[in-house]
């Protein structure tokens, strides 16, 4: 079973992550972090500080602005975690990061993330079976 926590918990794409995930056997949701803390939640902690979590996940699910997004992404290098990625905004110099980071950690990146999203659910084509491995 993979780890996921989903950076921008409190936004409505990262309910509706939160939602989806919690119908597969698959995934178990460690935590949440987002800089706008509305609420915690009674199975999982709710944190600003990536510190908090990303040594406990596998994977980090991001649907936040890019301030968070560049913000999880220095600590994902950092903790060696793989990032999903649907935030938008980014200036070409923000993009570049990602594509020097996409060279020491495992990133999907998308700015439609529909076609993302049915990957994830979808058991026989799910995007994280070919490499990464859950933590047992």
């Amino acid at each position: 079973m993979f780890k996921i926590v989903i950076n921008g918990c409190a936004g409505r794409m990262g309910r509706e992550i939160i939602s989806g995930l919690r119908l597969s056997d698959k995934f178990t949701i460690v935590g949440g972090i987002d800089l706008k803390i509305t609420e915690q939640h009674e199975e999982w902690k709710v944190t600003q500080n990536p510190s908090d979590l990303l040594p406990l996940t596998d994977i980090v699910i991001d649907f936040s602005l890019p301030e968070g997004a560049l913000r999880i992404l220095e600590s994902c290098i950092t903790y060696e975690k793989a990032l999903v990625t649907g935030t938008t905004g980014f200036t070409e110099q923000q993009l570049d990061l990602y594509k020097r980071a996409a060279e020491k950690i495992p990133i999907v990146q998308a700015f439609n993330f529909s076609i993302g999203i049915n990957e994830i659910y979808d058991d026989k084509r799910s995007i994280f079976t070919g490499g990464l491995r859950p933590r047992k």
